[in-house]
């Protein structure tokens, strides 16, 4: 089972593309006799690994072709009977588990591109995942990421990006071990497009050791396959690509806040090549300064939480990193 399947289910329950026959049974992940948001839910912890297995359900379920009975009793045994039944493999809507009816494989590829870097044991570091090129039909993606846990440790997930995504998109059981599952598609049911260079979401992690980023990450498909999905409902390949060096190791970045907009509490977060003194400064829209926050920070990634009054600001506001070397501002807004 994929994320391709979850993009079936997803257009059935939005009636933009109804299941039909006993692929409505494969659909039914929890057994209960319907398709509900559930179903979606438990489908995906699946994919993720989160879920080894489905807690309503076998993984495949036999009905007779005649109809949707899962059982035939004979009450007289007497005749030579001839039966017919069908298995469905749950949770699978494209039937890719037959690979003479699986979907096309496409010749293009989705291509995730992401800053080297040189880490310093102890140095906390932002990475960015951004597509490579544009995507005009994006209907879904996953895969499974593998980092070496005796180099690097993950600190934060940040979900901010040019789609949709939240912390049930990933899977993080297995971030001791070194993996970290991923799987998005729009719940619209609709395609994305993505821009060149848009982040699809960054991580944060801490170096362990000395050690280069792109000697400890990479992609596989070891729990959740990696793959990604256009509009032709084709199956892509999707692979990893290290570009120059690192971003954050030649100098400055203030990031977006999150969460945006926001009610009271925001994070803003920036990377500083080395240690040393910096303002984070916040102004209304007339340049009233706000909050004003003045302290030496360390060398790489640094957080603030900000807890602004809601008499103080309401509305568009802007947030401004200022060094010796360096100033940056972005916009941000608060809500009631």
């Amino acid at each position: 089972v994929s994320t391709l399947d979850l993009i079936a289910m997803q257009r059935h329950l939005l009636g933009k593309a109804k299941l039909s026959g006993l692929l409505k049974e494969a659909a039914d992940v929890n057994n209960d006799a319907r398709i509900s948001a559930r179903d979606v839910v438990m489908l995906r912890k699946l994919i993720l690994g989160t879920d080894s297995e489905f807690s309503h359900s076998n993984s495949w379920r036999f009905y007779s072709v005649e109809g949707t009975k899962e059982m035939y009793e004979i009450a007289d045994f007497r005749d030579q009977m001839e039966l017919d039944w069908k298995g469905v493999k749950i949770g699978d809507l494209n039937l890719d588990y037959d690979p003479r009816r699986a979907q096309g494989r496409s010749s293009r590829s989705m291509v995730i591109e992401v800053h080297d870097e040189q880490l310093e044991a102890g140095t906390q570091y932002r990475i960015s995942f951004a597509a490579s090129a544009e995507m005009k039909d994006l209907l879904g993606y996953q895969y499974t990421m593998r980092f070496d846990p005796n180099q690097v440790r993950i600190v934060d997930i940040d979900e901010t990006s040019v789609l949709p995504l939240s912390k049930d998109n990933f899977g993080v059981q297995d971030v001791d071990r070194g993996r970290l599952t991923l799987s998005w598609h729009d719940v619209a049911g609709d395609q994305a497009a993505v821009g060149s260079g848009e982040v699809l979401y960054s991580i944060v992690v801490e170096a362990k050791a000395n050690t280069r980023l792109s000697d400890v990450l990479t992609l596989s498909s070891e729990i959740t396959r990696a793959e990604a999905y256009n509009g032709d409902n084709e199956t892509m390949d999707v692979s990893l690509q290290f570009i120059g060096d690192g971003q954050l190791a030649r100098g400055f970045e203030l990031h977006q806040n999150r969460p945006n907009p926001f009610q009271g509490r925001t994070m803003i977060s920036f990377n500083l090549p080395e240690s040393q003194r910096a303002v984070i400064t916040v102004y209304d829209v007339t340049g009233r300064s706000i909050q004003r926050i003045e302290q030496v920070f360390n060398k790489g990634y640094n957080a603030l939480e900000l807890e602004l009054s809601e008499v103080a600001a309401q509305g568009v506001l802007y947030y401004q990193l200022d060094t010796k070397d360096f100033t940056a501002s972005r916009k941000m807004t608060m809500v009631n």
